[in-house]
């Protein structure tokens, strides 16, 4: 199955905030330090309504000076268990009965 990237960008922001910037027509922030549970909950919400129209994967691309290694390696290892997340679930069967 041929699937959409949206891509998925660590950077640090001008205050100097570690973020997450999911590139979705309205781009969505996950900040490493701010974002709360109700921004997460918002963020998988926003996921799964996207999913519905279109079957994607993340793929993570790091500001080129960045230099929080332990950011960039939870980064990788988060967007690596979405995509295993979102791969399971649109190859589920209960997936294929509602969206086919």
């Amino acid at each position: 199955m041929n699937q959409d990237k949206i891509v998925v960008e660590l950077k640090k922001e001008e205050n100097d905030d570690d973020v997450l910037e999911f590139r979705f027509k309205n781009k969505i922030t996950i900040n490493f330090v701010k974002s709360d549970n109700n921004d997460i909950k918002e963020f998988f919400k926003i996921v799964l309504e996207e999913l519905t129209k279109s079957i994607f994967s993340f793929e993570l691309k790091i500001d080129e000076n960045y230099d929080v290694e332990l950011y960039k390696e939870v980064a990788n290892t988060y967007i690596n268990e979405l995509n295993d997340e979102i791969d399971q679930l649109v190859n589920s069967e209960e997936w294929k009965e509602i969206y086919g």
